[in-house]
């Protein structure tokens, strides 16, 4: 029954590991332009301009970035930390139900990071495979199965 337990707290936090390493998403160093960030409909991180610099620990996301009638909005869920940081930029256009679109000014969009897609997969992917590569090398040599036995 011990031994059970024990096996089962191992499976438990590699369970743990492996849904916290999926919500991972990774940006480009490199800065993008506004027509990049609209035109590949993709997360997006924006550090905003303060007092002509930009102010390292402001960060906002967003779910895609949109134009509409020369105005720009990012698309982000609401009662985000983002959304509530910008909540008095709030637009009144009409968006789905657990989505809301915030008018974004000049001063917003100082440095616009995408997401690196190949990255994110690999976080999400590649990463839990190894992890759980490694939990059942180390189960296979932990448990032994005598050959010939009955059961």
């Amino acid at each position: 029954m011990k031994k059970i337990r024990t096996h089962l707290s191992k499976i438990a936090a590699l369970l743990i590991a492996i849904i916290s390493i999926q919500s991972c998403t990774v940006y480009h160093s490199q800065t993008a332009s506004l027509d990049q960030a609209i035109n590949t409909g993709n997360k997006v991180k924006i550090k905003p301009e303060k007092n002509g610099t930009v102010k390292g620990d402001l960060v906002y996301k967003f779910k895609r970035i949109e134009k509409v009638d020369n105005k720009i909005y990012g698309i982000t869920k609401r009662n985000s930390s983002t959304h509530k940081k910008l909540m008095n930029q709030v637009s009144e256009r009409q968006m789905e139900s657990k989505f809301v679109a915030i008018e974004l000014t000049e001063k917003d969009l100082h440095a616009i990071y995408l997401k690196n897609k190949a990255v994110s997969t690999i976080i999400s992917v590649a990463i839990p495979l190894v992890i759980v590569g490694i939990m059942f090398a180390a189960a296979h040599s932990t448990v032994s199965i005598p050959v010939g036995t009955a059961f």
